[in-house]
């Protein structure tokens, strides 16, 4: 990704939680986990599949009304510390995005650190912090019950 890409809207969102930073990390690379939280409202995850290595690919469907394809290479993989990977779907223009999520220890809890940049405008960003911040109302009770 250029780094004129990179200067442009950033999403960042941190939420402290009370579950080990090995947890959440996992939540972010268990299909079983991801597709319980990361598809925001009343989506549902229809289909998963996770290559988790770098330079591994991972492809999601979310569906609502209509399926929303997303899909992405993983950059980083340093559990449970920190994971990057590419994020591209029709809420992007299919145009490349960067997601880094970074884990650190908090007492008992963790927190969670998530950066999304290289979106093309305000709006693409805007529209992505508010699906990120519906999927962490998931993401919180899921990894604290």
């Amino acid at each position: 990704m250029s780094e004129a890409a990179l200067s442009r809207p950033v999403v960042r969102l941190t939420r402290k939680l009370a579950a080990s930073p090995e947890l959440v990390f996992d939540a972010w690379t268990d299909p079983a986990m991801v597709s319980q939280w990361l598809i925001p409202g009343e989506m549902v995850m229809a289909a998963i599949e996770i290559d988790l290595r770098v330079g591994g690919r991972f492809d999601f469907v979310m569906k609502g009304d209509e399926p929303h394809p997303h899909a992405g290479v993983y950059k980083v993989i340093d559990r449970p510390k920190k994971l990057a990977f590419t994020w591209s779907s029709s809420a992007t223009n299919h145009q490349e995005t960067l997601v880094t999520v970074e884990i650190k220890p908090l007492g008992q809890g963790s927190e969670l650190t998530l950066t999304h940049e290289g979106f093309a405008d305000d709006a693409m960003a805007g529209l992505h912090n508010g699906g990120w911040t519906a999927c962490f109302e998931k993401l919180v009770p899921f990894v604290e019950d």
